[in-house]
């Protein structure tokens, strides 16, 4: 290793035994010092040495004799520069090779059909979950609630955490609170308080649900969504739900491809099944809650 480090300190990095870093340091120098891109005769020079340090550092080639190393004519530094410049361009084509070969790979056969269905059942649940924070199916009134013990000015309805950080809610008798729920996926998704003086004896709660909801009609509300929701956070989980939708769209062989595939596979695609049968979200969808 010893005997090698001036070849690493052409290529910039410490003396390491892993040729991944070795292949990266010469690929981004050689970027920089490739002929075609600059022509100078310092960059030649060092295109050739780092092509040396490289090849030497990979086993391709032996260690370069002094007298190798001494002045050489014009003819055989451009020979050195062509010889060079073939060595880059046969490792960039070995590793489009790779690239296109693993592209093939994830974009044939069952893996790719498994991630085309579950990329078009994110998108329909995405949309879905979009449609319920804009549209509210059922809705119920309650004249009492729960405060939660742990938080400030929150409280608690069918395991949902609400924060009123207003406080003239709190300073005399709370105002009655409706429940709103989601249309598809039946949860609990924000609380409506009336936000004007109300004379309402709860004692004679009208139980009549299309009495309440006259009774929030004609009142202006504050809303209030849960804690940690998927309503809460809204748009940005749905936004990501869409995203293996868009790589369907614009599949193509790059990087960018490649690492949204993964978040999807390993992010993505698991939140969506979790949330799909968390809260039964999943029954109620299909009508079997």
């Amino acid at each position: 290793m010893n005997q090698n480090s001036k070849y690493f300190k052409i290529l910039g990095i410490d003396p390491t035994s892993d040729q991944n870093i070795i292949k990266k340091a010469y690929r981004k120098q050689a970027m920089q010092f490739h002929p075609d891109k600059n022509p100078s005769a310092d960059a030649q020079s060092k295109f050739i040495e780092i092509t040396e340090a490289y090849e030497i550092l990979t086993g391709q080639q032996k260690k370069v004799t002094p007298q190798a190393q001494s002045k050489s004519t014009e003819q055989a530094r451009q020979e050195k520069i062509r010889q060079a410049k073939e060595r880059f361009k046969k490792m960039r084509d070995s590793e489009k090779e790779k690239d296109a070969l693993y592209y093939e790979k994830i974009t044939t056969g069952w893996r790719w059909r498994a991630f085309k269905a579950l990329a078009i059942y994110s998108l329909i649940f995405g949309l879905l979950l979009t449609a319920d924070y804009f549209v509210t199916g059922k809705k119920r009134a309650i004249p009492e609630f729960t405060a939660y013990s742990f938080l400030p000015k929150t409280i608690e309805i069918d395991g949902e955490l609400f924060q009123i950080n207003e406080s003239r809610f709190w300073e005399n008798d709370f105002p009655p609170i409706q429940l709103n729920y989601g249309l598809f996926f039946k949860d609990l998704k924000s609380i409506s308080i009336i936000d004007e003086s109300i004379d309402v004896n709860k004692n004679t709660w009208p139980s009549d649900h299309s009495i309440q909801s006259k009774l929030f009609a004609n009142y202006k509300t504050l809303e209030f969504y849960s804690y940690g929701s998927v309503y809460y956070i809204f748009p940005f989980l749905q936004i990501c739900l869409f995203i293996p939708a868009l790589l369907l769209r614009f599949k193509r062989p790059t990087i960018n491809f490649s690492i949204g595939r993964l978040v999807a596979l390993w992010i993505i695609f698991p939140c969506v099944i979790y949330l799909s049968f968390s809260n039964g979200r999943i029954f109620h969808l299909l009508g079997l809650l």
